[in-house]
C-alpha cells in the first residue's frame, strides 16, 4: 500500500444560492437569515416598521420583501467568493 495517494480533501463550505432564493421568498426576512444575519435584523425592522404604517405599509412590505430577495442572492454570492479566496491552492 502506498500512502502518497492519500492527499487530505478540502470541504468548501459553499452557500446554495437556491436556498437562499427559497427561503427569502417564502419566509422573507427570517430567510434572510441563511444568508446575512445583519441583513436580516434590519429587514426586520423594516418589515415590522412597514406593519404599523396605516398609508403604503404593503407597498413598503412588499418592496422590502423584494429587497431580502436580492439581497440573500447578494449575500451568498459574496460569501462563496471569499469562501473560493480562502481554499484557493
Amino acid at each position: 500500500m502506498d500512502n502518497q495517494n492519500n492527499v487530505p480533501y478540502i470541504i468548501k463550505p459553499y452557500k446554495s444560492s437556491a436556498v437562499s432564493i427559497l427561503l427569502t421568498l417564502f419566509l422573507g426576512p427570517i430567510g434572510l437569515l441563511y444568508a446575512s444575519f445583519f441583513g436580516s435584523i434590519i429587514m426586520l425592522i423594516l418589515v415590522l416598521i412597514s406593519i404599523f404604517i396605516p398609508k403604503g405599509g404593503a407597498l413598503l412590505l412588499s418592496l422590502s420583501w423584494l429587497i431580502c430577495f436580492y439581497w440573500g442572492v447578494f449575500s451568498v454570492n459574496r460569501y462563496n467568493k471569499r469562501i473560493d479566496g480562502l481554499f484557493n491552492l
